[in-house]
C-alpha cells in the first residue's frame, strides 16, 4: 500500500519563506544566503499558508534592486516564480510524486484546504499579471 505524503512531508514551521511584503535589500539577501536552500517559498503577505511559488535565490543576488518588494519585482517579471503543486495531506505518495512530475513542480505543498489555496494562489497572480503595464498602481494588502 502506498504511504501517505503526510509521512514525509517537513513542518511548516522548519520552512524558511520570503513573504511579498519582504523589502529586497541586503539583510533579507544576507537571510535568504544564510538559509542556503536550492528554492525558497514566497507567501502572500503575511499568510504562511497561501504560498504563491517558488524563488531560486540567485535571481536576487542579480539585481540592482534598490529597496523594492518582493511584490514589486514579481510584477515587474524580475523575478519568476516556480508555481506550486497543491496537494491532500492524505493522498497517496506515489500518486503525488506522479502528479507532480506530470506538471513539473520541484515542490508540493500539503494541506487540508488544498483546493482553495491552489485558487487563492492563481488568482493572486491573475491580478499581479494586470499590473504589469503600471507596477505602481498595484498596491499591497495590509
Amino acid at each position: 500500500m502506498d504511504s501517505p505524503v503526510s509521512e514525509i512531508m517537513i513542518p511548516k514551521s522548519k520552512i524558511f519563506t520570503i513573504s511579498t511584503n519582504d523589502i529586497v535589500n541586503s539583510n533579507l539577501i544576507e537571510r535568504i544566503i544564510k538559509h542556503s536552500f536550492s528554492r525558497i517559498p514566497v507567501v502572500w503577505a503575511d499568510q504562511k499558508d497561501l504560498v504563491l511559488g517558488f524563488m531560486r535565490p540567485e535571481d536576487f543576488l542579480s539585481l540592482d534592486i534598490g529597496n523594492k518588494t518582493v511584490c514589486q519585482l514579481i510584477i515587474e517579471e524580475l523575478i519568476v516564480l516556480d508555481l506550486p503543486y497543491y496537494e491532500f495531506e492524505d493522498a497517496p505518495l506515489g500518486q503525488v510524486q506522479e502528479a507532480a512530475s506530470e506538471m513539473r513542480s520541484k515542490a508540493v505543498l500539503i494541506a487540508q484546504n488544498a483546493t482553495d489555496l491552489s485558487k487563492q494562489t492563481n488568482e493572486i497572480m491573475r491580478n499581479l499579471a494586470k499590473h504589469r503595464e503600471d507596477p505602481s498602481s498595484f498596491v499591497l494588502p495590509e
